[in-house]
């Protein structure tokens, strides 16, 4: 009965410290994941990650925010125009030099949103929510 125990406490810590790891690293794996889709310029893959509707939305909201009323049908074309993948696949390239060599990758730092949800700024970071981060 002891060992039994034993091993039921010990697959509850193996439990635990695979979910704390898997919460941990997930944010850095789904931008890995979406920086090598970038690189081998693999449009589909990049776009599995992306919810273009939500990203164009936020995207409009942000620009009638900056240019006023006025400019709302401008914001909503130039939303329409600019969230596209190969404008996405820009930004997670932005930094590595032609073809890849070069300079250093963009960095990144993220902001935790409970169990299913961060944020991912490039470095330096705005303020969180600010200019040119990326909700998941």
């Amino acid at each position: 009965m002891r060992s039994t125990g034993r091993l039921l406490a010990l697959a509850c810590a193996a439990l635990l410290l695979a979910a704390a790891s898997w919460w941990l690293a997930s944010p850095w794996w789904t931008l890995w994941r979406m920086r090598a889709a970038a690189e081998a310029r693999d449009a589909g893959a990049l776009s599995a990650y992306i919810d273009y509707g939500a990203l164009r939305r936020s995207t409009r909201r942000q620009l009638k925010r900056k240019i006023g009323p006025v400019g709302g049908a401008v914001a909503g074309a130039a939303a329409g125009a600019a969230i596209r993948a190969e404008t996405l696949r820009l930004l997670f390239l932005a930094g590595a030099g032609p073809k890849g060599g070069g300079a250093k990758p963009a960095q990144w730092r993220v902001t935790r949103h409970g169990l299913d949800g961060f944020t991912a700024a490039p470095a330096p970071a705005p303020a969180e929510g600010g200019k040119g981060s990326l909700e998941f």
